[in-house]
C-alpha cells in the first residue's frame, strides 16, 4: 500500500472519531466535582449543565441531554443558594430558562429570564444580562407578546 492511500486510510477512520468526540458529554468536568468546593464547584457544575444542551443552539440536536443539564443546573442553583452565590444562582437560572426555551417551554423560559435578569444587572454581568434579555425576548415573541419582546430586544442592545 502506497503511503498516500495509508495516510487517507488513517484520516477517514480517525475523522468520525474525532467529530464524535466533540459533542460528548464533559467528561472532564464532571471528574473534577469531588475536588471543587464553594464557588468553583458551582461554576463547574453550571459549565456542565451548559455542555449537556448546548447542541440544541446548533438545531441539530444531536446528543443532546436536556435531563442531565436540568440536574446539573438544579444542583448548582440549590448550591449557590446555600451560599447565596448570586453569579452562580444566576447562571443556573438562565441554563434553565435556556432548556425551557429549548424544549419550546416558552412560558417557562420566560418565568426563568425574569428571575436570572435582575440578579444579571445587580452584578453588573452585562453579556450575561444582554443575553437573558435576548432569550427573553425570544421566549415572549414565540408567545406572540410582540410589545414586551421589542422592550426585552431593546434592552439587550445596551449592552
Amino acid at each position: 500500500m502506497s503511503a498516500m492511500k495509508l495516510k487517507w486510510l488513517i484520516i477517514s477512520l480517525l475523522v468520525p472519531v474525532l467529530c464524535t468526540s466533540q459533542t460528548s458529554p464533559p467528561d472532564s468536568l464532571i471528574r473534577l466535582l469531588p475536588y471543587l468546593q464553594d464557588t468553583g464547584r458551582i461554576n463547574c457544575l453550571n459549565k456542565i449543565s451548559l455542555a449537556f444542551y448546548i447542541n440544541a443552539l446548533s438545531e441539530i440536536f444531536e446528543n443532546v441531554q436536556t435531563d442531565s443539564a436540568i440536574s446539573y443546573a438544579s444542583q448548582a442553583h440549590a448550591e449557590a443558594l446555600k451560599i447565596n452565590y448570586i453569579k452562580g444562582i444566576a447562571e443556573a437560572i438562565q441554563n434553565l430558562g435556556e432548556i425551557a426555551r429549548d424544549r419550546g417551554n416558552y412560558l417557562q423560559g420566560e418565568n426563568y429570564f425574569r428571575q436570572s435578569i435582575p440578579l444579571f444587572q445587580k452584578i453588573q454581568a452585562h453579556e450575561n444580562y444582554s443575553w437573558a434579555n435576548l432569550t427573553l425576548g425570544y421566549c415572549l415573541y414565540r408567545q406572540y407578546k410582540f410589545s414586551d419582546a421589542k422592550v426585552a430586544y431593546d434592552r439587550a442592545m445596551l449592552y
